[in-house]
């Protein structure tokens, strides 16, 4: 929303799951403006309440400015006024459950699950289905009683340029105004609107006293009295890229070992890249017959949709059904030590104990990726243990005097981090009646210049671990156990 994290993706798409309870209650929202990229949705345009202006957005949508209250405790949200009358069922806060079929190797699942700890960062994302970018904020109900215009007063003020459809929130609770040559045509049938417009539900508010109009309706909170929905946006991908530029990362969002992982990149004059480290995907992406006058988008459209064409799935390990879903996250900045990026992964696995069974953190090995565009294939990667690929990450980076003690801190810091993660998640992989023995927590070496510190991104759960190098083996995870040497100690696993 305009004035919210405008311009970035995640903005534009939010993943905020919501409050615990169904319902809440909102005395006073305020006003923001719907970016232009939400305002193409068809869905907004019956909730305008005037059959003529209804028309007219249809036939022109780039003329429509839509302005609703947001509930403020969760800014990034949009809502949409809803006719329903149910109330969706409670949920549970710790459960960040998607629609149905979610589970634990779903991506977007994972990163709810980090998010909700709070404590280690992770690349913003946004999900996807097919070409489509689509919010997935939770349902809730949100009762809105008022609405605080003055958040929004100078965009009013700025939006009455001839031709354009103004609406706050609809006729009925706002109004809509349509802005000609001879002045501002207000339809409303909100008392309070009325009282400005002479008692009228139409009026006609000439140019130059559109300020005062504005002025009048910011001097108290708007009364609304109305119902809203947590609103999920959707735009084609290369839709939303265009009005976001930056470098993103396009990966099938149930995993795939690497394959058909793209790097997107939407210029700043509109044009949009793709690359891929996976040779298939690359090769894909190279042979596609793509359209100049495109500029891109027919090619990173198939890159999420043509999957099936590329994609061996007994390699990748993609069911039919998750072919076409995807998780289209923000390139984190790749910091690089001897041409290569580090990416430790944390390996948790099943214990006995004398009291039963745990999960322990049995250490961690390294990724040492020098490919170049980063996000890797299972074959284009080599391991190490932690401790050298943290001193290779931060000798040029520290001094040379300071570095044991730095690779001893950055390890501490990465094990700490693991352990909170493993108390989380392990508790909410047993909930869905999932049986895993050992998985990884995956994440990004970073250098954060203006703290001078490592920082280290999550990127994702890697259950059942399907490759570990014996030279990294050695020195790195003292009883580490195979898939099938824990498979016959603990039974099959299942989920």
């Amino acid at each position: 929303m305009t004035g919210v994290a405008a311009g970035r993706l995640v903005a534009l798409f939010p993943h905020d799951r919501g409050p615990a309870e169904a319902v809440r209650v909102v005395a006073l929202g305020e006003l923001r403006e719907w970016p232009a990229l939400w305002v193409a949705d068809t869905r907004l345009v019956p909730t305008i309440g005037d059959e003529r202006l209804e028309s007219v957005v249809r036939q022109h949508p780039d003329r429509f400015r839509y302005f609703s209250a947001i509930d403020p405790a969760y800014p990034y949200v949009p809502l949409l006024r809803t006719d329903r009358e149910e109330v969706p069922a409670t949920r549970d806060p710790s459960d960040p459950r998607l629609p149905p079929g979610t589970g634990i190797r779903d991506k977007v699942w994972q990163r709810l699950v980090v998010e909700e700890m709070g404590h280690l960062s992770q690349p913003g994302f946004a999900v996807m289905i097919g070409s489509r970018v689509e919010g997935c904020s939770a349902p809730w109900l949100v009762r809105v009683g008022a609405v605080d215009c003055r958040p929004t007063a100078a965009t009013l003020r700025s939006a009455a340029v001839p031709g354009a459809i103004i609406v706050v929130e609809g006729v009925d609770a706002g109004f809509a105004a349509e802005v000609r040559t001879d002045g501002v045509r207000v339809v409303s049938r909100n008392s309070h609107v009325a009282a400005r417009l002479n008692g009228a539900a139409e009026h006609l508010v000439p140019l130059a006293q559109w300020n005062q109009f504005v002025s009048d309706l910011c001097e108290q909170p708007l009364p609304l009295g109305i119902t809203k929905a947590a609103y999920n946006p959707a735009a084609e991908l290369g839709d939303a890229l265009r009005e976001c530029p930056g470098s993103y990362i396009l990966k099938p969002r149930y995993g795939s070992n690497g394959v058909g992982v793209v790097r997107i990149v939407s210029h700043a004059d509109g044009s949009l890249t793709a690359e891929s480290d996976c040779p298939d995907t690359a090769l894909y992406l190279e042979e596609f017959p793509h359209d100049p006058r495109q500029r891109g988008r027919d090619v990173i459209a198939a890159a999420a949709t043509h999957r099936p064409r590329f994609v061996d799935r007994a390699s990748a390990g993609l069911p039919e059904w998750a072919m076409g879903l995807s998780i289209l996250e923000e390139e984190i900045r790749q910091d690089r030590a001897d041409g290569s990026l580090f990416e430790p992964r944390i390996v948790v696995q099943r214990m006995k104990t004398d009291s039963g069974e745990t999960f322990a953190i049995i250490g961690a090995i390294c990724k040492r990726i020098d490919t170049s565009v980063g996000a890797s294939v299972a074959r284009d990667f080599r391991e190490e243990p932690l401790d050298v690929s943290l001193g290779r990450f931060l000798r040029p980076r520290v001094p040379s005097a300071d570095l044991t003690d730095w690779v001893r801190r950055v390890r501490n810091e990465i094990f700490a981090a693991g352990e909170r993660v493993r108390d989380v998640v392990v508790p909410l992989v047993e909930a869905r009646g999932a049986r895993i023995h050992q998985f990884g927590i995956d994440c990004r070496l970073c250098w954060n210049q203006a703290e001078h510190r490592v920082a280290f991104p999550f990127l994702e759960f890697q259950f059942g671990i399907g490759r570990i190098d014996q030279t990294a083996l050695d020195t790195s995870l003292v009883g580490y156990q195979t898939g099938e040497q824990l498979r016959s100690r603990f039974g099959p696993e299942t989920g």
